[in-house]
């Protein structure tokens, strides 16, 4: 018995000494309870110590959270050593809780602070976290006091977090309305901090406060021309850009909006964005086509089928198309969707099967261990054996990385490689010898689930496995920074809503069921479609950010063409994620739908169904 004893401790030591993320927690309890065991209370309680403070985040911490209290009754000096803290390790400790999204928690340990003397940079990081997790959690009205502390606190301690607390004062004064507030953050935000990374978010902002509040369009033509020429790598800047395209052609100034596109060639080339891929030729396509240059405007949506193959922009050019002449429109799409494969500019892009160059320092046995653990579906071993061989981020091993963790069955990481490194693949229709790459960046799984879902809800099979794979990655344990969980990403009010009235009220861990998260998010698409009564291309908005949300905007700017006022969508995260899903429903479509008479689907331009 003490051999074992021994060699548990030593096990557990092992486990704290490798310094592994995941590990170390687990063997800080282990011992932990061997010390409780040998009544060895204030060892205990110490190395419990050490684990709520160090990974609070930890699944492992909630017990010895447990633990400890359970101790240190009637044990007042370990009592004292558990509970005596400073405000440094507390707030440090609500930080990271706060990073992992623990937003309840950490506001749970932040808020007593906030009435404490702390020194500037202590309250700055406080009050920060504190806001960003009151944010995360929706409660604007009690983040905004936070995070305008916060602004001055950060300020006079000259901390690197004064720009993001401009920034997050600048959202909350957004949200709640109090749009001039927001704009004068913004503004200081690129005045005190100009080569943050966030002075180009600021200035997003700033055009969009214009555009939207003063309906003053030369302002932000004004502003955009400073933007392009001062922060041309920003990532929001063509963003920003497009919204005053966007409000030209709302104006009907065509011209004006040919002349805004052209300063994108000032701009540095940008890689493969979801959300946007063929933007540029199909406006200049469309601005071709309400000026009557009707083989110019063909021409420009052909170009869109042939260079984003099923993107958001591809599936309206051949929209367009069908409009203008149904033949024309079927011939470009099948000509574009079958295109010439590129040869060897994709790995295996010139043979049907797979096939893989592996540099000599990665073959050999460790290599070949991963490839059976993966072709005998054992995931996470064929994970670890990759790291043990050696494949790392070179791109010829990412694709022999995607390839073995899409046959482990390990969609989640597999299709994740090709949505953030490998991204070539999109420039290239999934005809022929390249249909094996697209199969991985969108596979199938959960497909009884789905199958039974769309069945009883009526929604596609292809737009649920869309919602799916740009909600969770197919990740049915995930929970986002809002507190969504599960494979459709349902928040507990949303998915309670959905229930049946004789059912148990679901919990957030019955929402990491499968086939709980699927039944009940596909209800709730059937729910916003009927709720709104837009078309099916409008439904991930309101799936998003509320069916209420979709019916303000459509009775705002229903008017407008649907390609029109997606673009104005007031949320980017919703006007984004609309244009992803719809492109993932077109390729699901595409790749597992058989013969189609639409090779794309067809949207209409009217935004009621």
């Amino acid at each position: 018995e003490a051999g074992r004893l021994d060699e548990a401790r030593a096990a557990y030591q092992a486990l704290v000494a490798s310094g592994r993320w995941q590990e170390t927690p687990s063997g800080l309890l282990g011992l932990a309870k061997m010390e409780a065991d040998a009544g060895k209370t204030q060892a205990a309680v110490k190395l419990l110590r050490r684990l709520d403070l160090e990974r609070p985040e930890h699944w492992t911490a909630r017990e010895a959270r447990s633990l400890a209290e359970k101790l240190v009754k009637g044990d007042v000096a370990a009592e004292r050593l558990w509970r005596q803290r400073t405000p440094e390790e507390e707030i440090a400790r609500g930080e990271k809780l706060a990073d992992a999204n623990k937003n309840e928690l950490a506001v749970e340990a932040l808020d007593p602070f906030t009435k404490a003397k702390l020194p500037d940079d202590l309250a700055c990081r406080q009050r920060y976290a504190l806001a960003r997790s009151l944010r995360k959690l929706r409660k604007w009205k009690e983040a905004l006091p936070r995070v305008q502390e916060a602004v001055a606190k950060c300020a006079a301690a000259k901390s690197e977090l004064a720009p993001w607390a401009l920034h997050l004062a600048g959202q909350a004064t957004e949200r709640l309305s109090l749009e001039d507030e927001a704009a004068a953050h913004y503004r200081e935000q690129m005045k005190a901090h100009p080569e943050h990374r966030l002075a180009d978010d600021a200035g997003f902002f700033l055009v969009r406060h214009y555009l939207d509040d003063k309906k003053d369009y030369k302002a932000a033509r004004t502003l955009i021309e400073t933007l392009v020429a001062k922060f041309p790598d920003g990532d929001m800047v063509p963003e920003a850009l497009f919204f005053v395209v966007i409000e030209a052609l709302k104006e009907k100034r065509y011209s004006e909006a040919r002349d805004l596109l052209a300063l994108e060639e000032r701009l540095p080339p940008r890689t493969f964005q979801h959300h946007d891929g063929g933007r540029t030729p199909y406006w200049l396509a469309r601005i071709d086509q309400l000026t009557g240059k009707r083989r110019e405007a063909v021409d420009g949506y052909r170009t869109v089928l042939s260079t984003a193959p099923f993107s958001w922009y591809a599936i309206l050019a051949y929209s367009r198309l069908k409009d203008i002449n149904p033949k024309i429109a079927r011939e470009a799409a099948t000509a574009a969707l079958a295109g010439d494969p590129p040869g060897p500019t994709l790995p295996s892009g010139d043979h049907p099967a797979w096939e893989f160059t592996v540099p000599p320092e990665v073959d050999g046995r460790p290599l070949d261990q991963a490839i059976l653990l993966a072709r005998l579906g054992v995931a996470e071993l064929a994970v670890d054996a990759l790291g043990a061989a050696g494949v790392d981020d070179r791109p010829d091993l990412l694709w022999l990385q995607a390839w073995m963790l899409d046959r482990a069955g390990a969609y989640t990481r597999s299709h994740d490689i090709l949505r953030r490194k490998l991204t070539e693949y999109r420039r290239f229709a999934p005809h022929a010898n390249l249909r094996k790459h697209w199969d991985i960046a969108f596979p199938t799984p959960f497909s009884g689930l789905v199958k039974a879902a769309a069945k009883k809800s009526g929604v596609d099979r292809f737009f649920i496995w869309g919602i799916m794979r740009e909600e969770s990655g197919f990740n049915a344990a995930v929970a986002s920074w809002a507190s969504a969980v599960g494979l459709m990403q349902l928040i507990l009010p949303t998915a309670r809503s959905m229930q049946e009235k004789k059912e148990k009220p679901i919990t957030r861990e019955g929402l990491k069921v499968p086939a709980t998260n699927v039944r009940l998010g596909s209800k709730y698409l059937a729910t916003v479609k009927e709720k709104s009564g837009a078309p099916w291309a409008l439904v991930p908005a309101g799936y998003n950010a509320g069916y209420g949300a979709l019916k303000k905007w459509l009775a705002a700017r229903g008017d407008l063409d649907l390609d029109l006022f997606v673009e104005t969508i007031p949320y980017e995260e919703a006007r984004w994620y609309t244009k992803r899903v719809i492109s993932s429903f077109a390729t699901y479509r595409a790749l597992y739908g058989g013969r189609l008479a639409d090779p794309l689907p067809y949207i209409g331009q009217s935004t009621k169904d």
